[in-house]
């Protein structure tokens, strides 16, 4: 018996398979990673798709980080703004009550009080979140409120 030479079906046939091979191939490294491409041109038509849908899904990240930014922000800034109500009512509590016999400071306790609270009001104004400092307007990078080294120009404006 002979051999004779492999047909055009036979080699039309072995071809489909190594075309159904490679299909093969091609859809289980998608499921295993989840691409359906390496490349864009891979995609086929919907390259473009592709390419809009990255740049929106970028837009959609960039807007989720300056969400959660914003909202630390006015977490750290309600938190300021509570303290410094808190503090008003302290000072208007120790203001009523206060007497009037001086400390060896040269205060009365309600001036110390006032003092140290001023003290801390301004640190509370000097708040910041990230590299930001929350109440000093338009100027983000400097701070809202200077403290005062001394208060003997106000003392001294008083007596005049």
């Amino acid at each position: 018996m002979t051999v004779s030479g492999v047909g055009i079906k036979t080699s039309i046939l072995a071809s489909r398979i190594l075309d159904l091979q490679s299909q093969f191939d091609s859809l289980q490294t998608q499921l295993a990673t989840g691409k359906k491409s390496n490349t864009y041109a891979g995609m086929g038509t919907n390259r473009g798709f592709a390419v809009a849908l990255r740049a929106q899904v970028s837009s959609i990240d960039a807007f989720s980080d300056t969400m959660t930014n914003v909202t630390t922000r006015i977490n750290v800034a309600n938190a300021a703004l509570t303290r410094i109500i808190a503090i008003g009512t302290t000072v208007q509590g120790a203001a009523v009550t206060s007497s009037t016999q001086i400390t060896s400071n040269g205060q009365t306790i309600a001036q110390g009080t006032a003092r140290s609270s001023l003290d801390e009001m301004l640190s509370l104004l000097n708040s910041q979140s990230g590299d930001r400092y929350l109440f000093s307007g338009r100027a983000t990078d400097t701070p809202g409120r200077r403290r005062p080294t001394t208060f003997s120009t106000v003392s001294a404006r008083r007596r005049a």
